[in-house]
């Protein structure tokens, strides 16, 4: 039985078994249920279905969030995060990692770039103990990273982890 797809007007094959009535695929399905949506405002009230926006306002026990919440579920993420037993942000994933940075709201350690996220640069290489250590590692946008490694900035001047992020950076992984 061949259907007209509902998105892109194509006509497809369909099998009495099939749930894929209305689309071709995949794709045209998400892609036109987000269009009933509508437009993301600036509170992002509609990137929810409307019928999950009814169960969480009428069960909202089903829906934790906050600090507690972000700290339960903290424990229990592959052992990354284990409050203070955590030596080095470099301990954490990598997207853990750059929201944390984020947060704090640090830069290029040399220039002062701030428009995306930086990379962080092991200033003696990885090969020494205990490399991860924030006086080991310092953070540089992308072109200042390049300069690095191709000796036209000098390392003397590099500014590490430990001078530009806080004492309490541990404090902006519940951000």
């Amino acid at each position: 039985m061949e259907k007209e797809c509902k998105l892109c007007k194509k006509t497809f094959e369909v099998d009495s078994k099939s749930k894929r009535k209305q689309f071709c695929n995949l794709s045209c399905a998400v892609t036109f249920n987000n269009q009933q949506r509508g437009p993301l405002n600036e509170n992002h009230k509609n990137k929810i279905s409307s019928s999950l926006k009814n169960k969480r306002s009428n069960s909202p026990n089903l829906f934790p969030s906050g600090i507690e919440h972000s700290k339960s579920v903290g424990k229990t993420t592959k052992g990354k995060y284990n409050g203070e037993n955590v030596k080095s942000i470099l301990d954490l994933s990598k997207r853990t990692t750059s929201k944390i940075l984020k947060r704090i709201g640090v830069q290029c350690s040399n220039c002062g770039w701030d428009k995306t996220t930086c990379d962080i640069h092991h200033i003696k290489g990885r090969k020494i103990p205990d490399c991860d250590n924030h006086l080991n590692l310092c953070l540089l946008c992308p072109n200042c990273h390049r300069l690095v490694h191709e000796g036209k900035l000098q390392i003397c001047e590099l500014k590490t982890l430990d001078e530009i992020i806080p004492e309490n950076w541990r404090d902006y992984y519940y951000g």
